[in-house]
């Protein structure tokens, strides 16, 4: 009996379980690393990084023409010489969900400052006319097909991932790129004269 009345009892560390508690943070270490690494790496690919577009890019996009929900024709060239959104989108992408009311407010708020916007559907017909039946938008929404995959990709969606959001300036410069969910902010941020 020690002298509080107890038994002591001591023991003595072994460098065995030294180690292994030097190993569990070791490897909590790496893995919290590797969890960092990650982590900005998936937030990086959701950041606005400028990408090359091909050559004749733009110039392919203005020359080129789309249909609207009523089958009509639309010709992209009436876009030309304005800052103008344009938005690759589909009706199963939930980012893509996510982000419209914000490009509805946005567009509601600048299209009398001469900001266009577009929504190109890269999605069957039937299954976008239901959704936006649903989902109501402010800006106009056209019909991309395989043309408009081509075109997401010309502009910069080397992924083909979606949505992805491209801003013209009025000269027809690419002033921004995103793939991934864009905020009212960064449209703010991006369009030229939109503040």
């Amino acid at each position: 009996m020690s002298r509080f009345g107890l038994h002591a009892q001591c023991r003595l560390i072994t460098p065995y379980e030294t180690m292994n508690k030097v190993n569990i943070w070791i490897s909590a270490a790496i893995i919290l690393l590797i969890a960092v690494v990650l982590g900005n790496a998936w937030f990086q690919r959701e950041r606005s990084v400028p990408v090359a577009v091909e050559n004749n890019a733009v110039q392919s996009f203005f020359a080129d023409k789309l249909v609207d929900l009523q089958g009509k024709e639309v010709d992209l060239s009436q876009y030309r010489g304005k800052p103008l959104v344009v938005n690759f989108w589909a009706s199963w992408c939930p980012p893509c969900i996510a982000e419209m009311p914000d490009f509805s407010e946005f567009y509601k708020q600048n299209k009398d400052k001469g900001i266009e916007m577009v929504g190109i559907a890269l999605d069957n017909p039937t299954a976008v006319r239901e959704f936006l039946k649903e989902h109501p938008v402010s800006y106009p929404i056209l019909l991309g097909g395989m043309n408009g995959i081509a075109l997401s990709t010309s502009l910069g969606n080397k992924q083909g991932g979606l949505p992805f959001t491209v801003v013209l300036d009025g000269k027809g410069d690419v002033v921004f790129q995103k793939l991934g969910k864009t905020s009212l902010d960064e449209l703010k941020e991006a369009v030229p004269t939109a503040h």
